[in-house]
């Protein structure tokens, strides 16, 4: 009776380590531009400049980010007071579709704005963001530019048109005061 209990117990061992092999081998692997915004997990400063029309500030920025959903995603969460428009924060869900093949960069903000972004790695150090859509029938488009300087400088230039007139630039410098990997 213990042979045959033994010889059970093994055959259902040997099926639940084949079982568990397949299940690994046939999980999809994480694409590359999940992978790569793993550089951005942490906390980051920067001192933005910005210009709106006639009108140029200074403020300082901070964006935690950090891995969802085992890694496949990231959320950032974005705060700053500029002299002009007051707090600013932003929340950002990325995600790649395997449907479309793009990774996403899904961004609400507390001014109102919603915008679904097409991230697109550029190189492994650079990521561009870009939304275009449509605003009381006028086209918006904007783009933001990250280019990594090192694993804790980050560049960043961003912009922003309605039907092909500048709204609105910036630029900055972010360092890593935090890590969270």
């Amino acid at each position: 009776m213990h042979s045959i209990i033994r010889k059970i117990m093994l055959t259902l061992m040997a099926v639940m380590a084949m079982a568990g092999a397949w299940a690994q081998a046939s999980a999809p692997s994480m694409p590359e531009a999940v992978v790569n915004l793993n550089k951005f997990n942490g906390s980051w400063v920067a001192n933005l400049s910005s210009v709106m029309g006639e009108k140029t500030s200074q403020f300082d920025y901070m964006v935690k980010c950090n891995p969802i959903a085992g890694g496949n995603g990231a959320y950032w969460e974005e705060s700053g007071t500029d002299p002009d428009l007051g707090d600013m924060r932003a929340s950002d869900l990325f995600g790649y579709d395997r449907i479309d093949g793009k990774l996403h960069c899904y961004t609400v903000d507390n001014m109102g704005t919603t915008r679904d972004h097409i991230a697109e790695w550029q190189s492994p150090d650079h990521l561009v963001l870009v939304y275009n859509g449509n605003e009381n029938g006028k086209q918006v488009e904007e783009k933001l530019d990250f280019v990594f300087k090192g694993d804790n400088l980050l560049d960043f230039s961003g912009s922003s048109t309605i039907d092909g007139k500048n709204q609105w630039k910036g630029t900055g410098t972010f360092h890593k005061i935090e890590d969270n990997k």
